[in-house]
């Protein structure tokens, strides 16, 4: 059974933290201080979503408010978990989330070999250019809700 849950407590993002440091900073390299910040807590301009198959937390992400639109961060799979749809039940959730909370927009930086996934999910590019975050080439995309 899959469910998402979102945190409600620090013990929960921290939950979130431990799955991105899983993802991040152990199969990417990128560095802890790059990937922990001021927006891992709980905050009325920041949801931390985490996705639980069964009782086992495996993925997990955030939606921050940015000036009244939404962006998505943070969206990570354990690698034993990906392909299977997890991924996609993650940011469907988060979409549906948003739209309820009367967002229209929500904006991110995909990493560039993530941009597929992305696309099927009904995000389109927002611009031409690569950029550089933690040393990964990443591109914004959008949705409008």
């Amino acid at each position: 059974m899959v469910t998402v849950k979102i945190a409600e407590t620090e013990d929960q993002v921290s939950i979130c933290k431990l799955l991105r440091y899983a993802v991040f900073i152990m199969e990417q390299n990128v560095t802890i201080l790059r990937d922990h910040d001021e927006f891992d807590c709980i905050s009325k301009d920041v949801k931390h979503y985490i996705l639980y198959f069964g009782e086992f937390p495996v993925a997990s992400a955030r939606l921050r408010d940015i000036y009244g639109i939404a962006k998505l961060e943070r969206v990570c799979v354990l690698s034993q978990f990906r392909d299977i749809g997890l991924g996609k039940a993650l940011v469907d959730y988060i979409v549906d989330d948003a739209k309820n909370i009367g967002y229209k927009k929500i904006v991110l930086g995909s990493q560039v070999n993530s941009t597929p996934f992305y696309e099927k999910l009904g995000f389109s590019f927002s611009d031409d250019e690569t950029f550089m975050d933690a040393d990964i080439p990443h591109r914004h995309m959008h949705m409008n809700l």
